[in-house]
């Protein structure tokens, strides 16, 4: 594909707020890093973690960490995309991961709509042991998941 790494029309900013998120934050990164189409650079802001996420973020030396007090995850995406360099800005949760191809995609998708502001994709909800299921989803039945199955933005 055109555009690898370097060439500024298809850079990506990859952005991670984060908060207490030590135990989940590498694999986020680490995934980031992973892609076919490498990103212009990966930035997490730390939105006021008490728990060590600091010390794991600051072992990349590849990533910019920025540290802030806790304001909010949409405070966090704010301040990373202000400090993004990158012509197409990528959203990961610190307990997110992207599969491989994720940015090429995107990317792709992107210029093949020239005025299309975003592009969505598919997700695969991966639930810790004894987690909590997220607010959005009510329980794990098949008739509960399939409404979610051909949903589109």
């Amino acid at each position: 594909m055109p555009g690898r790494q370097g060439d500024e029309s298809t850079a990506v900013s990859v952005v991670i707020p984060v908060y207490n998120g030590a135990a989940l934050v590498a694999e986020a990164i680490e995934s980031a890093f992973a892609q076919t189409l490498p990103p212009l650079e990966v930035i997490v802001v730390d939105d006021g973690s008490s728990d060590g996420t600091a010390d794991v973020v600051q072992r990349f030396d590849a990533v910019r960490f920025i540290p802030q007090p806790n304001a909010g995850p949409a405070a966090a995406r704010n301040t990373a995309i202000r400090a993004a360099s990158g012509a197409f800005i990528a959203l990961l949760d610190h307990d997110d991961l992207f599969p491989a191809e994720r940015l090429e995609r995107m990317v792709a998708a992107l210029l093949a709509h020239p005025g299309a502001d975003y592009a969505v994709g598919k997700q695969r909800l991966t639930l810790m042991p004894g987690a909590a299921l997220p607010y959005w989803l009510k329980s794990t039945e098949v008739a509960e998941l399939d409404r979610f199955r051909d949903e589109h933005c």
